[in-house]
Parts: C-alpha cells; structure tokens; sequence
C-alpha cells in the first residue's frame, strides 16, 4: 500500500511538471518526489561509467544504463543529464562490442583458413552467441559461421584433389587394365576397393573413375546377359532331349543336367532381366521330373552335388 500510495505521489508530481505548475507547494512536492529518483539515477549511471570505462565490464554497465532508461522512461524524466550520459556509455558499449565481435570473427576465420581449426573456429562464435544471444551482432556472427563453413568446403574439396591425384594414375590403371583385359568383375572390384580405402565422399563424385565405373558395369551386364541366354538355350536343349529318349536313365540325366543349369543361373543371378523366365523354366523341368520320376523329389536327389556337372 505505501508503495502505491508513493507510486500516486510521483504520478501526481509528474503531471503537475508537466502543467508548469508554479505554486510553492506544488515546487515542493515535485522536488521531494525527484530526489530519491535523481539520486537513484546518478548512482546507476556512475556505475555504469565507472563500470565501461575504469573495469571495461561492458555488461554490467549495459546493465546500469537499462535500469536508469528504466525509470526514467516510466518517470519520463527525459530533460535531466542522466538520459544522455547513457544514451553515450550504450553507444561506446555498442563500438566496443562491435570491435570485439569483429576481432573473434577476426580470429575464428584465422584458424579456420590458416590451422583448418572448423570445429574450433566455429565453436568460438557459437559461444559468443550462446552467451549473450541479445547482442546487436547476431547477423554479423551467422555470416562469420557461414563463411567457416565454406572455408571447411574449399579445404575438403582441395583435400580430395590432392587424393585423387595422388593415386588415380595407379588406381585407374589397374582398373583399366582390368577392363582390356575383359575382367570386369574384377574392374569393378578395383573401383570399389578406390572408394572403400580412400574418403567416399571425394571418390564418389570423380568422373574419370565414374566413367570408368560405367564402362565395367555395361560391359559385365552385357557378358551375364549373353552367359545366361547361352545357358538358357543349352537348358532349354536338354529338356527337348529329355522328352524325346525312350531310355530312363538319359532321360533323367538330361532332366537333371537342364534342372542343375537352370538352379545355377536362378542361384547366382537372382536380379537378373531373364529371372522370371529362368523360374518357369524350372518349374517345367520339374513337373516333368515329379511325372516321369517322383522318387528324385522324394530323395532329394535334385541337391546340386549329385547332379553330373554339365559340360
């Protein structure tokens, strides 16, 4: 209640200022009312002064200046000198913190291009950030950690250029070599041995080992494809065979030699263009084996270690 009741006096004394009131009385309560405020204000801005310029503690003056704005905006005791001594300590804060924010920039941009310090460049400006996130450089310290990382995109990027051509003459001859010499899976082997022991991410993107990469993969695909037709046709003539001979124990070699071709190609080359015919192919050969000889099923003599190879 007292602080209400003194909180009206000071309102009243404010509007009566604002009047021009001239009475003795009302010139009497004006200046009781200002004198704790004035004297309140002259403390807090002298600490701030003594705070900025004796100390340097930028914050503490800041703080300083911010409760004197305070009572001074909610007084609006605007025309006394305390609004301008703060009005220049939180300017010479703003210049200080700026030249501060600058030199940490400075720095951190320093052992970023310099000592390729990214992680520890970085981390000098998140701090700042992080430890007074209302500073009027928020923009300034974004911008600091942008460029940081480009500085780290440029250094990886040399790095990997310096990696490839340090090793793409020996790597890619021997890949290349690979590939004259129609050993494809072996060339792509090689590829990816390139990429497995170096850094992905630099490999990855290289168009000479791309290139390369491509040539191996069209080529393997190519050779499978006319493997798999070929092994196909020779199935496929086994069947025919199988269908036609009147003597049990051919007919079942020849079955079980298309059966042994065909499990082969669907075993070793599940992805490949031709699997679904490979799969029908199978599922006739053993039709005809479950009609003209049940008891291979039974026996599971369809294991491929007991078939004959095929020639």
């Amino acid at each position: 209640m007292a602080l209400r009741a003194y909180s009206n006096i000071v309102n009243y004394a404010m509007e009566l200022e604002e009047t021009r009131a001239h009475s003795q009385e009302e010139i009497a309560l004006i200046a009781e009312v200002r004198a704790p405020l004035e004297e309140e204000l002259l403390s807090l801005v002298n600490d701030a002064e003594r705070d900025f310029y004796e100390y340097q503690e930028l914050e503490a003056a800041r703080r300083s200046c911010m409760d004197a704005l305070h009572i001074m905006t909610t007084h609006g005791l605007f025309e006394g000198p305390y609004f301008k001594r703060c009005e220049q300590i939180l300017d010479a804060i703003h210049e200080e913190e700026k030249k501060a924010v600058q030199n940490l920039i400075a720095t951190a941009l320093q052992a970023a291009s310099e000592n390729k310090q990214f992680a520890e460049a970085r981390k000098l400006l998140s701090d700042y950030l992080n430890r007074y996130p209302e500073t009027d450089f928020r923009n300034e310290l974004a911008e600091g950690l942008e460029q940081i990382t480009g500085l780290e995109k440029i250094y990886q990027n040399q790095n990997c250029l310096e990696k490839i051509s340090d090793i793409q003459d020996k790597y890619q001859k021997k890949c290349l070599k690979k590939i004259e010499e129609t050993d494809y899976e072996e060339a792509l082997q090689c590829l990816d041995e390139v990429i497995a022991k170096e850094d992905p991410q630099c490999f990855t993107d290289v168009p000479e080992i791309a290139a390369i990469k491509k040539t191996a993969t069209e080529k393997k695909e190519e050779i499978q494809a006319y493997y798999i037709r070929q092994q196909l046709e020779k199935a496929a003539g086994l069947f025919t065979r199988a269908r036609k001979v009147k003597t049990a124990n051919q007919k079942k070699d020849y079955f079980l030699r298309s059966y042994y071709i065909l499990n082969k190609l669907q075993t070793t080359y599940p992805e490949n263009p031709l699997s679904s015919k490979i799969a029908k192919y199978i599922e006739s050969v053993e039709k005809e084996i479950r009609t003209d000889f049940p008891e291979l099923l039974e026996k599971k003599e369809l294991d491929e270690k007991k078939i004959a190879p095929v020639d």
